[in-house]
């Protein structure tokens, strides 16, 4: 197993009205105080302090994923109770979600259906294909645990993860920070927003990902493993009323890696496969950090030579509230749009490839009104929420072939790990291409 490290260095610089640090020298802040400072959460639809929502809730704000060093999705599961965001065996960028238990493994398929909500800036995102979600510029993140089906609806049954990112508001900032690691991994963010007028406001984030590959292909020689990504958004948002805001925002993400490199290994105990077995029983072939996917060209269609994967992601969305006093109406419209493509090799030595490539587009509506009644003694929401999804898998192509040289030369190599394996032709005896 590979053990991933990163140090992280980070400048930022807030311009803020010289008048709003009056009070200051006179009064304390309530941090320098030594008082908790308030947790502001959105679970029940609506502003509120952490500690008076009746849910279980996560809460991790920008200081903290800072601190932690949390750059995606995945890395949220060190922190967050019962929260499990493993690799799914085909990208990086397709994690198999786990919340109280409830699990979904077919990430990479287009028809998997997440056991709990995501929303990014609460627009819902419906596919799991990119759900390795980059966090850039992110306020803060929220994981509800326990069904929010009442206030979320669709496919929260275990809970929901909400993904906050900064507005732009009334201050200006200036921010940027970088890191490098172990396996070659370098990371740099940066963020930029504020006033562009007395009416509106605007900001523009973005981060880059680099890592290289951890495993050793022993067919080739070639490190394998590499992951590369590129994240931005825009956001604009208008300022010039008290009782109207509107926030529109744009983001875009693209992932290329090597895909999930997949180790050969066999049960001995269990040579046949008749019977489960456990990981411990698996016999790694070629040790824990070696993969043998032989270099050769297969015919036109999707498979290549070797294990690859590419993620793009855009998301846009307006969000506009008003204020009428008495009630809060809101309107969130997004679209979201996935392209997803993989190739891999399931056995790790060429006798087992897959591929897709699936892409999905999503147009969702939400309206939303809220308020007190009865003396502030009760809160409401009620509201109507529209979703329209389209999915294409385009093609899947699964090669299963046969290779004996291929195999006897693993074993020998298992025998003597400094020799070199030479590349042969596999025959193929299977076949199978499908359209959906």
């Amino acid at each position: 197993m590979s053990v991933h490290r990163m140090v992280c260095l980070s400048v930022a610089m807030i311009l803020t009205p010289v008048a709003a640090h009056a009070q200051s020298a006179d009064k304390p802040a309530g941090r320098d105080a030594g008082t908790l400072e308030e947790v502001v959460v959105t679970a029940e639809r609506r502003e509120a302090s952490l500690q008076t929502v009746p849910i279980a809730v996560s809460a991790i704000s920008t200081e903290t994923l800072e601190k932690l060093q949390v750059t995606e999705a995945r890395s949220l599961e060190r922190y967050v109770p019962s929260l499990r965001m493993s690799n799914n065996v085909t990208s990086p960028t397709n994690l198999s979600p786990s919340l109280r238990g409830s699990l979904q493994q077919d990430a990479s398929l287009i028809v998997a259906e997440s056991p709990f909500g995501i929303y990014v800036d609460d627009v819902y995102i419906g596919r799991l294909n990119g759900n390795n979600v980059t966090l850039a510029d992110i306020e803060r993140v929220e994981v509800l645990r326990g069904p929010q089906g009442t206030l979320y609806g669709r496919n929260t049954l275990a809970g929901a993860i909400k993904f906050v990112s900064r507005n732009p508001g009334d201050s200006t900032w200036v921010r940027a920070s970088a890191g490098a690691g172990n396996f070659g991994q370098y990371v740099f963010s940066a963020s930029l927003g504020g006033p562009l007028s007395d009416t509106w406001a605007a900001s523009l984030s973005g981060q880059v990902t680099h890592k290289d590959g951890a495993y050793r292909n022993a067919t080739t020689g070639l490190k394998r493993g590499k992951e590369d990504s590129k994240a931005g958004r825009f956001k604009l948002q208008y300022t010039g009323s008290e009782t109207f805001d509107a926030v529109f925002s744009v983001s875009y993400s693209d992932s290329e890696n090597d895909a999930v490199q997949l180790l050969p290994g066999s049960t001995p105990a269990d040579p046949m496969g008749i019977r489960q077995f456990t990981s411990d029983e698996v016999l790694l072939t070629l040790g824990n950090d070696t993969v043998a996917t032989t270099n050769q060209v297969y015919p036109p269609g999707l498979i290549s030579n070797q294990p690859r994967g590419d993620t793009e992601q855009l998301i846009a969305s307006a969000n506009l509230s008003w204020d009428l006093g008495a009630a809060t109406i809101r309107s969130i419209t997004a679209y979201v749009k996935t392209d997803d493509y993989f190739s891999t090799d399931f056995g790790g030595a060429g006798f087992l490839l897959g591929a897709s490539n699936p892409m999905s587009e999503q147009y969702t509506q939400e309206l939303q009104i809220s308020g007190k009644a009865f003396n502030d003694r009760m809160n409401y929401l009620a509201g109507v929420y529209y979703l329209k999804e389209t999915g294409d898998p385009y093609q899947k192509t699964m090669v299963f072939c046969v290779d004996t040289e291929h195999a006897l030369r693993m074993r020998q190599a298992l025998i003597n790990e400094n020799q070199a394996l030479v590349q042969k032709d596999s025959r193929y005896i299977m076949r199978i291409t499908g359209n959906d």
